[in-house]
């Protein structure tokens, strides 16, 4: 569990533990996992990896900005994005960075990975892009544009993208366009999506809420 102040905990048959050793700083805002069991971690002093019980500093590109999302695509990419917008992935030489730069003007703000290992980077403006080679190439598959700031992304167990925003709550993108999946919300500003089976949770200013699809 990454932490905004107290760093990383690891839970297992002792309990909770902190596992900081090697790490600059304890504000991490994003977590990811790799092929070989690598484990990352954006932070607000860069990238780093833990191997052997201790962190080890990746890199601190983009100088000056918070790593706030994480993934790995299916070729073991790490791809991430910066709390100035900005997309970037780590090189084959897994010490430096390269910048991302999607087909429209949106900046991205959200990143997640499907079950497939496709790549979704949701942008401010409301976008959802889709890339199948780690960042490579990027399709738009929005079909049609999303009048809120998008803040988090989701692709659900059926594959279907699920966007919190900022002010109008919660979407799902369907054949038609995107359609508000809010019933029952008190807030509108949504900060986390979460899907544990058929139960999708939404991180709110307003508290934790949770939606059944059964």
């Amino acid at each position: 569990v990454a932490t905004g102040g107290q760093g990383i905990f690891l839970n297992n048959a002792d309990g909770w533990r902190s596992i900081n050793s090697g790490l600059a700083t304890t504000s991490v805002y994003s977590l990811a996992i790799d092929q070989r069991a690598i484990l990352y971690a954006g932070t607000d002093a860069g990238l780093y990896a833990f191997s052997n019980n201790l962190w080890k500093h990746v890199t601190d590109e983009p100088v000056g900005q918070s790593v706030v999302g994480l993934v790995v695509g299916r070729g073991g990419v790490v791809v991430g994005v910066t709390s100035e917008e900005n997309l970037f992935r780590l090189r084959s030489d897994e010490k430096t960075t390269e910048r991302i730069y999607l087909p429209g003007k949106g900046e991205a703000v959200a990143v997640v990975t499907s079950s497939s290992g496709a790549i979704f980077v949701g942008t401010a403006d409301g976008e959802v892009y889709r890339s199948d080679d780690d960042g490579g190439s990027w399709v738009n598959v929005s079909r049609t544009p999303l009048n809120y700031e998008l803040s988090s992304l989701l692709i659900d167990r059926n594959g279907n993208i699920v966007a919190g925003t900022r002010g109008g709550g919660v979407f799902k993108l369907e054949n038609e366009g995107w359609k508000r999946a809010s019933t029952g919300l008190s807030s509108g500003v949504i900060y986390a999506l979460a899907q544990e089976e058929e139960f999708l949770f939404a991180g709110t200013d307003d508290g934790v809420y949770v939606l059944s699809n059964r």
